[in-house]
């Protein structure tokens, strides 16, 4: 009777194991939200029409992976985001629980543009970090744009209500280098 059981277990892990399907869904969503982030960074100055020329052609090499049902779309699209950020001195769930270095006096957008309604839940030092304009009515999808005032470094937790979700990020601000 051991020697049976141990058999089956056995043969369980040598059978092939369902492999999940690719929901191509959230990398189409994902996609046309980068779009239009660029469009935006491009009429505020915060990116040149030349990188957004090439952060499109990287979006249009992740909506080609999508079309195939390549599931590493989504890791092309969150190096995208990635670059975004270091761009435009934005936030997004991608860079949530990470440590991240910005200089003082940089103006860092909280934009997690997933469709919850994220609400600022707590700064760990507002003489360090505060909203640039307290009474701004931010785009869909936008927490605030803050200004880093000085040297440290300050905890920033954000809520989804619905959910309950939390997304934490920390910021060490420095003093740009002397050129």
């Amino acid at each position: 009777m051991k020697h049976s059981i141990v058999a089956l277990i056995a043969i369980a892990f040598l059978l092939p194991q369902p492999v999940r399907a690719y929901e191509s869904g959230p990398d189409l969503a994902s996609a046309s939200v980068l779009g239009a982030r660029i469009d935006g960074d491009v009429a505020q100055g915060l990116v040149t029409s030349a990188r957004a020329a090439l952060l499109r052609a990287e979006i249009a090499a992740a909506q080609r992976s999508i079309a195939n049902g390549d599931a590493q779309a989504t890791d092309m699209l969150a190096d995208i985001d990635r670059d975004l950020a270091a761009l435009d001195l934005s936030l997004d769930a991608n860079e949530a629980g990470r440590n991240l270095l910005y200089h003082v006096g940089d103006k860092i957008t909280i934009a997690l543009r997933d469709g919850a309604a994220w609400q600022i839940e707590k700064i760990s030092d507002p003489n360090l970090f505060g909203r640039v304009r307290p009474d701004a009515i931010d785009a869909t999808g936008v927490q605030g744009t803050f200004l880093a005032k000085d040297v440290g470094t300050v905890l920033v937790s954000l809520l989804d209500p619905a959910s309950g979700r939390h997304r934490r990020f920390t910021l060490t601000f420095v003093l740009p280098a002397q050129t």
